[in-house]
């Protein structure tokens, strides 16, 4: 069984961190708060330490002092990776998946299909065969005489998003897994420094009373989950976040509502110069650009890294995405869930449990951990950046993630452990009034020098705030 420091410890060597500084992270809590056969619980109580650790670090360079204390608790950290189940909006709980989305019998297993967005749901309709207005049953009917392999072509010929479920041993045959190999969860690379270029950015060794990400902007274009959670954090700590989306491009409020507090919400039409010609705009003075788009989507807008680095050569780029951008499926479009029924996670959990039918993880573990992730590597980064004034190039990849717990083996008697109730998480929850009704979510987890993480802003609807920074 794995620890949560050994977790954050492997994090905090690939996000380029040194080893002294490791000590000022602490964990409490029990080892297992969740029941999974996979270490559920270090994971991400190790990811969330790496992150607040790589927040402490960039604080004390920038104070000239040593790395304040980051403490963790196992219940917060691995609960918050579960906000949705217990999200309540004004004292109800929303419904979080579309009718149509989750596991259809085949036959000779099952599928996923994932329709939490309407084009998606219409996509895999048409795929089918189906009308417009089909009801689950009508899509269970068709998929009951179909072939699990056959069914994730078709859909995905389609533009929509489904998986077949494979067990591990065919998803290590299968050549995309083969492509991803063991490479690590998180990919790091500095870029060359300029001739003449200065460290930029936030300055080190200032007399500060702030939060430590204070001064930081992060320009955030992502969407659902592992993106906006990135970005969340870092907001919880400090930083301005300016999130983007477009009009017209589908959202799921639920998810808007959780992950865009402490984050302004700003639209900006991409297929267009103008909108083009803003972006880069904020680009140029942004220390931190999150894009999560279907790899090569945005160069296909003319919104590529080069671009980005072209304005700002120093920003640090985080790219996340369902299975990366090369490889057979490279830019194929994935969640949290459709991953880990390609990868063999759900149908681990299937036997482990002794069901007839998928068992995912009791969380969307790949999504919130790949978020943590990311902050990781991206604070991580701005902090050599003090020194050195490169920029850097962080990536990401859901199935990689996956493959990073699997690889992590399993919990004797993790099956054991309860689900958490209402009022168990109840102390690590906050209430706040938001467009979307009044909201009781979890709050960050983790502390720094005994301080939580918070936000002072959001969430607002997608496009109610100008394309702009605030005013220094």
């Amino acid at each position: 069984m794995t620890t949560a420091t050994e977790v954050a410890s492997e994090v905090w060597e690939l996000a380029g961190g040194s080893a002294g500084s490791i000590d000022a992270l602490t964990f409490e809590g029990p080892p297992q708060v969740l029941p999974s056969v996979f270490d559920v619980t270090a994971t991400a109580t190790g990811v969330v330490g790496s992150a607040l650790l790589a927040i402490a670090e960039f604080d004390s360079v920038r104070r000239g002092s040593d790395v304040l204390p980051v403490v963790v608790d196992s219940r917060h950290a691995t609960w918050s990776f579960r906000d949705e189940k217990h999200v309540l909006v004004d004292g109800e709980s929303p419904q979080v998946w579309a009718d149509l989305s989750g596991y259809y019998a085949t036959a000779d297993g099952f599928v996923q299909i994932h329709a939490n967005f309407p084009h998606h749901a219409a996509r895999a309709l048409e795929a089918l065969g189906l009308p417009a207005d089909a009801s689950r049953q009508q899509v269970e009917t068709n998929l009951a005489r179909r072939h699990r392999l056959d069914v994730e072509d078709l859909i995905v010929g389609y533009d929509g998003i489904c998986s077949a479920l494979r067990s591990l041993d065919e998803w290590r045959e299968h050549p995309h897994a083969k492509h991803l190999g063991a490479t690590p969860p998180l990919a790091r690379t500095a870029r060359p420094v300029s001739d003449g270029a200065n460290p930029s950015g936030p300055a080190a060794a200032e007399p500060r009373v702030g939060a430590p990400l204070d001064g930081v902007r992060v320009l955030d274009l992502t969407r659902i989950l592992a993106g906006p959670v990135a970005a969340r954090t870092m907001a919880a700590f400090g930083a301005e976040v300016l999130r983007v989306g477009a009009d017209g491009l589908a959202s799921h409020e639920l998810s808007v509502a959780l992950t865009s507090v402490g984050k302004r919400f700003t639209h900006i039409d991409l297929r267009s110069d103008a909108g083009r010609s803003v972006l880069l705009d904020l680009a140029a003075s942004a220390d931190v650009v999150l894009t999560a788009f279907r790899p090569g989507s945005l160069a296909d807008l003319g919104i590529d890294n080069r671009a980005l680095r072209a304005v700002r050569p120093d920003v640090v780029i985080a790219e996340l995405s369902a299975f990366g951008s090369t490889g057979p499926w490279g830019g194929r479009r994935g969640f949290d869930s459709i991953t880990q029924t390609a990868s063999g996670i759900a149908h681990e959990g299937m036997l482990a449990a002794g069901t007839d039918s998928p068992t995912p993880l009791p969380c969307q573990l790949l999504d919130y951990a790949s978020g943590y992730l990311l902050a990781a590597g991206v604070v991580r980064s701005l902090t050599d950046r003090l020194s050195s004034g490169a920029g850097f190039d962080i990536e990401v990849v859901l199935a990689r993630t996956g493959r990073w717990l699997e690889a992590m083996g399993r919990v004797d008697g993790g099956l054991e452990v309860p689900i958490p109730t209402s009022a168990d998480v109840a102390d690590y929850q906050v209430e706040r009034d938001s467009p979307f009704g009044r909201l009781k979510h979890m709050s960050q987890p983790g502390t720094i020098a005994g301080q939580s993480g918070s936000w002072t802003v959001g969430p607002e609807r997608p496009g109610q705030s100008p394309p702009t920074w605030q005013p220094e």
